[in-house]
């Protein structure tokens, strides 16, 4: 028999920081997945099928909407894709999105599970623009998943009633990443430092090069290599030129994930000093890289922010520092830097951290867990 099937609904499919929603689509194994999206993006990074696109009804649905019945002629589509389908279950990643299928969910009756990740519950315009329709949202959808316990807190105070949120842990998959200890290369005195993400105020990359740029004083032969690119590059890269930073400091740009994975096997530590923005901006949980650079047996070196607390164990698996806090974050590299003997026992706790808390398979079968008891109650 076809299992039941859950359609995820995400504006745009599917920005390359996002591989926890695909992680979601492709490990379900008691539900089937399909994909409802405006725009389709990066297809070939995150190949899945079928996805259909609802910016616009197809034939001969569009005749409706060329007599001016543009919605009337989407709502007919798609309750007979959901039938063809055998669509229990809606899905919507982020709480703009969950906004956007409240129609839907009305002409359907179908249960609404939205996830919210971070600038959904935190950006100050967003939540001031979008507070009538989260209200909305929070009284006629059924469910609502979070990271952790910060974010559960965040999405109270925007006014959810707490019964309706659970915490779903994010997943990784552990088949793709290679646990290694971390020790001294034999004959090299290099100090190999990773930060990956995209080049926005909440990454805090700019308080991981004032660290570099204090460390390297005391550390002979640190080297940070950055994968990521965005609207921050001029002033990341002013800041490399003017501090003569050149020679330790590579840019790489964005990177498929594969890459990623290759230089986390090279590096030490990986650091992600996050901030929380000007504009209210946060991680909401915890960036994904770290779950996966501890899975690898990588120290992380990150921040009291939001729900990483929750996922690096500090003086265990990595250490934390305060927010915008250059001359903590060089104080703990200093440190690694100066006692390789802590390097393989952090990386083993990290390694243990996220087999425990965060393994896809483990997580995926939680969430459908919640599938069933949305579906089996209607």
């Amino acid at each position: 028999m076809t299992p039941p099937c859950v359609a995820h609904f995400r504006s745009s499919y599917l920005e390359l920081s996002e591989t926890f929603i695909y992680e979601i689509l492709t490990r379900l194994r008691r539900f089937r997945a399909i994909v409802l999206a405006r725009h389709i993006l990066n297809r070939d990074a995150f190949s899945f099928e079928p996805i259909y696109r609802i910016d616009v009804a197809p034939f001969p649905y569009s005749l409706l909407g060329r007599l001016g019945l543009p919605e009337f002629a989407l709502e007919r589509y798609l309750k007979g894709l959901f039938r063809s389908e055998r669509v229990r279950l809606l899905h919507a990643h982020f709480g703009p999105d969950g906004v956007s299928m409240l129609g839907i969910r009305k002409k359907t009756s179908l249960p609404l599970v939205t996830t919210f990740y971070g600038y959904d519950v935190s950006r100050h315009a967003l939540i001031q623009t979008m507070a009538d329709a989260y209200n909305r949202l929070f009284q006629e959808g059924d469910l609502f998943l979070v990271e952790g316990n910060c974010m559960k807190t965040r999405l109270i105070g925007l006014g959810c009633p707490p019964q309706k949120i659970r915490v779903q842990h994010i997943g990784v998959n552990l088949e793709r990443l290679e646990y290694r200890e971390r020790h001294i290369q034999s004959g090299s005195d290099a100090f190999n430092m990773l930060f990956c993400g995209r080049f926005v105020e909440k990454k805090g990359l700019i308080y991981a090069l004032q660290a570099v740029n204090e460390a390297r004083k005391e550390v002979h032969g640190l080297k940070l290599r950055i994968i990521g690119d965005g609207e921050e590059k001029d002033s990341i890269q002013k800041f490399i030129a003017e501090n003569g930073l050149d020679d330790c400091v590579t840019l790489l740009g964005y990177q498929p994930h594969e890459i990623f994975f290759r230089e986390m096997q090279r590096a030490h530590l990986l650091i992600q000093p996050s901030v929380t923005a000007a504009d209210g901006d946060t991680e909401g949980g915890a960036p994904t890289v770290l779950l996966e650079a501890q899975a690898c047996g990588l120290p992380v070196l990150s921040t009291h922010h939001a729900d990483i607390p929750e996922i690096v164990k500090d003086g265990e698996s990595g250490f934390l520092t305060p927010e915008r806090d250059g001359h903590a974050l060089a104080e703990k590299i200093v440190y690694l830097a100066k006692h390789p003997e802590k390097w393989a026992e952090m990386g083993r706790r990290g390694r243990m951290h996220v087999e425990r808390h965060h393994h896809s398979v483990v997580q995926t079968g939680k969430l459908e867990d919640i599938y069933s008891e949305l579906t089996d109650s209607r």
